[in-house]
């Protein structure tokens, strides 16, 4: 059995049809309905009733199809392990946050020196539809509160503390309840 077997076989189960998984896969018909016969030879059993308008699963075919489908997610899995990380991410960025994030670039371009990485400047309140847009892949800000809504998914990078500081004894020291302060 091959990883080309099940994606074919995926294929036809997914597009309803020889024909349609084979313009899917951009081969011939005749190629499909080869490569699922041997695996149907191969295994003992059809995984189709072929029809001349469609194909339906056959018991076997329903349970053989997510485990092949399951198989090809975990072989891409594997494969990605061991592969360069290449092409090019598009990062949006807010302003002020770019100088705490030059380090972060540099850890990734030496870890990953085929992975291109291109640098947007974005106002805070245009990152989240920068995302849904397309126009970046992702963003790094401050003000997430309305990425949930926009059904981003957001993963907190740092904690940064912001504090008050006056001279001490000066005019303009702290007021007497810093309470009142709180963001």
């Amino acid at each position: 059995m091959e990883l080309r077997q099940l994606a074919v076989v995926v294929a036809v189960a997914e597009e309803g049809g020889f024909t349609a998984a084979a313009q899917r896969l951009r081969t011939v018909q005749s190629t499909v309905s080869t490569v699922v016969r041997a695996l149907e030879r191969d295994l003992g059993t059809p995984l189709f009733h072929r029809t001349t308008h469609r194909v339906v699963l056959t018991p076997a075919g329903e349970a053989f199809v997510p485990a092949a489908r399951a198989a090809l997610e975990a072989a891409e899995r594997a494969r990605a392990v061991v592969s360069p990380v290449g092409g090019c991410v598009r990062v949006g960025v807010c302003p002020g946050l770019l100088a705490d994030l030059h380090r972060v670039l540099v850890k990734l371009r030496d870890a990953h020196p085929g992975l291109a990485v291109e640098i947007h400047g974005l106002a805070a309140a245009e990152a989240g539809c920068a995302v849904v847009e397309s126009t970046v892949d992702v963003v790094v800000t401050a003000a997430p509160a309305d990425h949930a809504r926009a059904g981003l998914v957001t993963t907190p990078l740092a904690a940064e503390e912001l504090v008050l500081a006056t001279a001490p004894g000066g005019s303009r020291s702290a007021p007497p309840d810093l309470s009142d302060l709180a963001l």
